[in-house]
Order: structure tokens, then sequence, then C-alpha cells
């Protein structure tokens, strides 16, 4: 059993040396590979930095867009009520122009009523003058005629005759006015 022991001893110690062999061969052999995991960790951390920023910047540029957006949303709304705008001065720029035809015409219009008013007013004026002079002279005989009439009577008042020869003369007077006044016309 001791020899067994031995054997077994032997057996196991030369066992232990080949998976010694063989661990110092496999870790010899892993060593580059565990120099590419370590860089392509160290790697993995740098670019796991790098996506990390460009997600910032992206997120950053993402809002910097949004605000563009929102601006240009603005500045669309802006210019479509300037346009609005520009529109109705258009129109109203369109209009003016028939307006102030129309409203130079009136007045063309209105000029030539003031002148025709004018040229009536004249012929009135001066109709008016005419049956004042008439008138005047028509009155002036009626006064003549009244003057008389009242002397008349003063005379038949001093000779009794009292009131048929003035009555005559102040119709005498009428008529004379109106026949004056009627043979103007």
């Amino acid at each position: 059993m001791l020899e067994d022991l031995t054997r077994k001893s032997t057996d196991a110690k030369t066992l232990a040396a080949h998976y010694l062999n063989q661990t110092s061969d496999l870790y010899q052999s892993s060593a580059p590979v565990i120099v590419q995991v370590n860089t392509a960790i160290a790697r993995s951390v740098h670019l796991g930095q790098a996506v990390q920023d460009v997600v910032s910047n992206g997120t950053q540029q993402l809002q910097e867009s949004q605000t563009a957006l929102t601006t240009a949303q603005i500045a669309v709304e802006r210019g479509s009520r300037v346009h609005g705008d520009a529109q109705k001065m258009l129109e109203v720029a369109s209009n003016f122009e028939t307006e102030s035809h129309r409203a130079q015409t009136s007045a063309n219009n209105s000029l030539q009523t003031v002148a025709s008013a004018r040229n009536s007013a004249h012929r009135i004026l001066t109709n008016v003058s005419a049956v004042n002079e008439s008138t005047a002279h028509s009155l002036s005989l009626a006064t003549e005629a009244l003057r008389l009439g009242i002397m008349v009577k003063n005379l038949s008042v001093s000779e009794r005759k009292v009131w048929i020869p003035y009555t005559i003369c102040v119709l005498l007077a009428i008529f004379v006015y109106l026949f004056t006044v009627s043979s103007d016309y």
C-alpha cells in the first residue's frame, strides 16, 4: 500500500505538473487575449464616454433645433400676418385710386354745380334788380297817386264833397300801380 500510495502520489505529481504546464501554456497563450480584453475594456469605456458626449451633443442640438423650429414657426406666422396686412394695404391702394377718381369726378361735378348756381344767382340778382327798379318806379307812381288823392280829398273836404273823390283817387292810384307792375312782367 505504500507503494500504491507512492505510485499514486507520483501519478498525482505528474498529473499536477501536466496541469501546471497546461495552465502555464494557457496563461501564456491567454496573455495577449487578456491584454486585448483589457484594451477593449479601456476602449469601451472611452467609446462609452464618446457615446455619452455624442448623446449630450445630440440632445443639445435637438433642443436648439426645436428652438429654431419654434422661432421659424413664429417667423412664418408673423410673415403670414405681414403678408395679410400687405394684401389689405394693396387692396386699399387699389381702391384708393378708384375712390380718388370718384372723388375727383364728384368734385368736378360740384364745381360745375357751383358755377351753374353762381350763374343762376347772377340771373336772379339781375332779375331782382330789374324788379326792384320797376317796383321803385311803380311805388313812386303809387306814392304820387296817393299824394294826389290826399290833395283831392283835402280839396273836396274844403268844398264839402268829402269821400267820393278821395275813394276814386285811391282806386285810381291802385289801378295805376297794378297796371305798371303787370306791364313790367
